[in-house]
Order: C-alpha cells, then sequence, then structure tokens
C-alpha cells in the first residue's frame, strides 16, 4: 500500500491562504487590510515585503507593537513609530526646520513651551491645546509657529511636533520624501490627521499596505479617529482586503466578540463601522478551544483590604496554569498573564499579586508627561550648557518669581548665561555627579546615592543618564526571568493594546465603573471591551465585585449581558475557599467577611 501520498490541505488552512495570497499579489500601489484582531496582519506584512523586494519600512503609532514588529520584520524592513521614523529622518537629513542634526526628542517639551509662551506674554496656552493643534495641523492662530519657535531655542521636539516638522519638510518639498518598495502600517484606526497626513505624503513615493480595526480604536485621547481608515474603506484610489480568520483566540472568545458587535449595532452604537468577518481559525486553535470552551465570569462578593477576593481569586487562578502553557508563553514571547481594566482595580490587582508570591508582575501604567530633575541631570551630563537642561531645571527648581522666569527666557542668550550666577553654582555639583555617573557608571567613583538623592529618584533610575540619545523611560529590569514562572503584565485598556496572553483577566466589570453609565455606553467603551476580549489566547475571566473598597450595592456591568451564553459563573464569596479558622475572641469564633 502507498502511504506516499501527500496529506491533504484542509480546507480552512486553503481559504485562509488565500486572502493573504490575494494582499500579497495584488498590484494596487494603495492596499487597505480591514481585519479584526489575531488574524495574521503581520504574517501579510512580512509576505507583501518579500515580494517587494528591498528593505521596506512599517510605522505604529503602539509601542507595544514596535517589538513585536520588529522580530518579525526587521531582517526586511526598518521598524520605527512615528515619532522615532521622523526623528531618524532629521537626523538624517542634518536637520530641518530649525533645529540640528542633533536635536533632543523630548517628551515632555510642549508642557515647557505652553509655559514659555505664558511667561513671554504670548498668551495663556496650554500644552494639550498646543498638541491638540498639531494633531488637527491647525496653524491658523500663530500657536504652532510660536511653539516650534520655542523649540528651535531648545534644540528640541516632542512627539507630535517632530511628525509637525518632517511632515511640513516633506509638503514643501515632495522630492525629498524617501522612497521604499513598500511601507506597511499597522492600527491605522488610531491615528489622527497629522499621522493620516504624513502617512499620505510618505504614499506619494512609496507603495503603501495599511492595515487597521475600526473596532478597536481606542484613542481619541489624542485626537485619533476611526474616521480615517473608513475614509480610506471608500477611497477609490486605495484597494480593500479582508483577513478574517483569528489564529490568537479561542472559539469562545471570538464568538463572544462577534456577539458584542451584534449587540452594539443593533443598539445604535458603532455607527459606520466598517463589516468584517470574524471567524476562528480552528486548525490552530481546536485543542485550546476544547480545552477552554467557556469565558469564566467570577462574581465576586467583595474587594475589600479585609476580603481581597478579587485580588485573590486571580492570584488562585495565576498559580493553577498549567507549566506547559507557562513554558509557550516564553518560547512565543508573550505574556503568560494579563491582567486589564480601570487602573485603580489594576493597580490592587498588582500589588496583591507582588505580596502574595508573584514578584515578577509587572505593571504599565501612563503618566501624565511631565519634567523632572532626572531629565535635566540626562542632558546637562553630556552638554553642561544644553538649553533644554537648563530650562528644564527652572521648571524644577525656579530661578525667582515669575519676573525673573520672564526676563531669562526673553533674553536671547544661552541660559546658562541669562541665568542668576548663584543659581548655576548651585546646581554645578550635581551636573558634576551626573557626568561622573553618565561616564563612568555605578562603579566610576559617582556617589550614586547622593545623585539620586538630590534627582529625587531611585538608584536604578540612574542608569537613564548613560543613554543620552534614547528617550526617557524606565527599564522593566534587566536581570534574566525566571522561565518557570508566569509572566504578568498588568495595565490599562488601551495599554493592552498591541499585547496577547495565554490568560487574560478582565477586572471592575461593573456598572459605573465600566461601563460608566450603563444607560449611555460610549463607542469607546465598547472597543474597549472588544480589545481586552480578544487579547486572549487560552483562558478569558470576567471578574464583578458587589463591593469596592468602602463601595456597596454594586452591579455586574451591562457589558456581561451581551455575552452571557459563552460565560460559565463562578460565585467567588468566603464560602469559595476552604474555610480557615481564626483565634476565638471573647468565646466566639470569628468569621470571614464576605
Amino acid at each position: 500500500m502507498d502511504d506516499s501520498r501527500p496529506a491533504p490541505i484542509d480546507p480552512a488552512a486553503s481559504r485562509r491562504s488565500a486572502f493573504t495570497t490575494a494582499i500579497v499579489n495584488a498590484p494596487d500601489r494603495k492596499r487597505l487590510i480591514v481585519a479584526g484582531p489575531g488574524t495574521g496582519k503581520t504574517y501579510a506584512f512580512r509576505q507583501a515585503l518579500e515580494r517587494a523586494g528591498d528593505r521596506g519600512l512599517a510605522l505604529t503609532f503602539i509601542r507595544n507593537l514596535v517589538r513585536d514588529l520588529e522580530q518579525a520584520l526587521g531582517d526586511i524592513a526598518d521598524v520605527f513609530t512615528f515619532h522615532a521614523f521622523c526623528k531618524w529622518l532629521i537626523h538624517r537629513a542634518g536637520g530641518t526646520d530649525g533645529l540640528t542634526a542633533h536635536f533632543h526628542l523630548y517628551p515632555a517639551l510642549m508642557v515647557l513651551v505652553a509655559r514659555d509662551l505664558t511667561y513671554l506674554g504670548t498668551g495663556t496656552v496650554d500644552s494639550d491645546g498646543l498638541r491638540r493643534r498639531l494633531h488637527y495641523l491647525d496653524g491658523a492662530d500663530g500657536w504652532i509657529d510660536a511653539a516650534l519657535e520655542r523649540g528651535d531655542f531648545y534644540d528640541a521636539a516632542g512627539f507630535e511636533d517632530v511628525v509637525y516638522r518632517a511632515l511640513r519638510h516633506f509638503q514643501r518639498s515632495l522630492a525629498d520624501v524617501p522612497p521604499y518598495p513598500l511601507v506597511v502600517v499597522d492600527e491605522y484606526q488610531d491615528f489622527s490627521l497629522l499621522e493620516t497626513s504624513f502617512i499620505a505624503t510618505l504614499a506619494t513615493a512609496s507603495p503603501v499596505l495599511i492595515a487597521g480595526d475600526d473596532d478597536q480604536a481606542l484613542y481619541d485621547f489624542k485626537h485619533a479617529s476611526a474616521q480615517y481608515i473608513r475614509d480610506l474603506a471608500v477611497d477609490p484610489a486605495f484597494r480593500q482586503f479582508a483577513l478574517p480568520y483569528c489564529s490568537r483566540c479561542t472559539q469562545v472568545v471570538v464568538d463572544a466578540v462577534n456577539d458584542v458587535i451584534r449587540v452594539a449595532v443593533a443598539g445604535g452604537h458603532l455607527a459606520d463601522r466598517l463589516p468584517k468577518d470574524y471567524k476562528c481559525y480552528l486548525p490552530e486553535k481546536s485543542g485550546d478551544s476544547t480545552t477552554y470552551p467557556k469565558i469564566i465570569h467570577a462574581r465576586c462578593s467583595v474587594e475589600t483590604s479585609q476580603a481581597p477576593y478579587v485580588c485573590r481569586y486571580v492570584a488562585e487562578q495565576i498559580s493553577a496554569i498549567p507549566a506547559h502553557e507557562v513554558a509557550l508563553s516564553w518560547d512565543r514571547d508573550y505574556p503568560t498573564t494579563l491582567v486589564v481594566g480601570p487602573m485603580h482595580y489594576v493597580r490592587r490587582i498588582h500589588a496583591y499579586l507582588i505580596d502574595h508570591g508573584f514578584p515578577q508582575a509587572v505593571l504599565r501604567e501612563s503618566h501624565p508627561t511631565e519634567v523632572s530633575a532626572l531629565d535635566a541631570a540626562r542632558y546637562l551630563a553630556w552638554h553642561g550648557r544644553d538649553n533644554l537642561g537648563w530650562r528644564i531645571l527652572m521648571d524644577v527648581d525656579p530661578p525667582g518669581d515669575a519676573a525673573v522666569i520672564r526676563r531669562v527666557l526673553g533674553d536671547g542668550r544661552p541660559l546658562i548665561e541669562a541665568l542668576p550666577g548663584a543659581y548655576v553654582d548651585r546646581h554645578q555639583p550635581m551636573i558634576d555627579l551626573a557626568r561622573l555617573y553618565a561616564t563612568n557608571g555605578a562603579n566610576g567613583g559617582a556617589d550614586t546615592a547622593a545623585l539620586a538623592g538630590i534627582l529625587g529618584c531611585d538608584v536604578d533610575d540612574l542608569a537613564i543618564l548613560r543613554r543620552p540619545d534614547e528617550e526617557l523611560a524606565s527599564a522593566e529590569g534587566d536581570s534574566e526571568p525566571d522561565r518557570s514562572t508566569p509572566s504578568i503584565v498588568c495595565t490599562s485598556f488601551v495599554g493592552a493594546k498591541g499585547l496577547s496572553a495565554g490568560h487574560v483577566f478582565v477586572a471592575g466589570l461593573v456598572n459605573g465603573e465600566f461601563p460608566k453609565d450603563p444607560g449611555a455606553i460610549s463607542d469607546k467603551e465598547i472597543c474597549e471591551f472588544i480589545v481586552a476580549l480578544s487579547r486572549t489566547r487560552q483562558q478569558c475571566h470576567l471578574l464583578s465585585n458587589g463591593r469596592f473598597a468602602t463601595t456597596g450595592g454594586l452591579r455586574e456591568s451591562a457589558f456581561v449581558a451581551w455575552v452571557r451564553p459563552h460565560l460559565e459563573p463562578r460565585t467567588v464569596n468566603a464560602a469559595y475557599w476552604p474555610a480557615t479558622p481564626r483565634p476565638a475572641r471573647g468565646g466566639r469564633r470569628g468569621r470571614s467577611a464576605d
């Protein structure tokens, strides 16, 4: 009997391959992929870049995606966030629009610039107002030009104005737009007018392949809009493609996401959304779908310091994750566990995990873009006359009253020359210590404890002083992780974008919290729920609670009803765990709180 015949091709695999092949082989210079989470957009990017030939370009706004895209595409494409790409372009050009080739990319620049303009009598504007004008390309009132002029003085740009500067330069000189065999762009639904205009300018010199999903639009706080991807979908210059098969999520999660969308649309939400098929790719997900046939709804009676049932439940479930799933998450480089939700729930869970056997748990949360003494030391350690470094110092330790600051800022000379000599002398010891650390490190004779005390930071934070050309960011740890333990990330809905995990816990599912108003659920909240569910590779847990701290009478989120057919309910109260005897008081046995 001849057993040499090739195995039959799975029909689902053939259908999925056909969608990717259609994208890759299309001759169109402008292509758009509209597809849900986990459907193989990165794989399609790679195939298209390989077909295009020479080294391409990959852009995204979401930092979480940059590392994954770099790993998947870095051998055939340059991978950047928007602001990093624009920084690279300006450096390569030897400077432009008033910036030198060695300008600083400083996220908090607009905070300083807004305060400068107020001090100098230009008018009163806040940093959010400047950022909004930049994202909407609204320079009619002159604020953008005034802000850029201050940026020139500091030889610095922030995340928004660096893109604005590059865009303005290219719009003035289209011949300078760099050509690529292909530019791929991900998460287009989270782009603003500034960013979509920049992509349109790149498309004058290169073919583009853009991907996005308007059901995952979360970045309205930075003036992004899902309308921009919807506009591309009806633009005759773009050819639209689909990727309907999800190879990340289990069948139950895919079904739940589809039900969320169905209920939302029936209720008048997600108007004008782009229709898209979303199917579980069972050739890869049948095993997980069988192992985890339901989403768990843990109905916790309370979450208080005395009865932290939400936190305790999460810790218990993480402890029960099979070792082979932990190993798989490390091998495939995704978190074993993701805790997502309103941040006061997430912080509480994170703190509990740290204290109860999971010190590897990482908390990721965004902070207001503000300035700090460490920022100043970072610049002054390498260049003691740096205007930006001295301006940051002026902000954290003013050299005098408003009149003094106004005089110094309006002087026109380098700040070190305009500042009072006593002020400069007072900060010189800190600068000398920072320079010693930056040059030689912790073992180079610098008094790190003294320097950290002066700067009001932890000793570990000083490491940023040795990396003058990188963006300010704190590392999550440089030590080799213990791969036998589950990796754990705790973050917000927005922070979860670009991530996936084996086991996902969605906390804070109570009315008044998520959603804020069950009678007026917002499209953003719906998208947040979709994002949270669709991070799941294996098991998803929804966590509601009847009491949180001192607030009682809480009701489960309206979103629970939207996915109820897919839920396995669990009641988590004092009876959920075996009773732990307590010492008797006054002859009476103590009772656990419920």
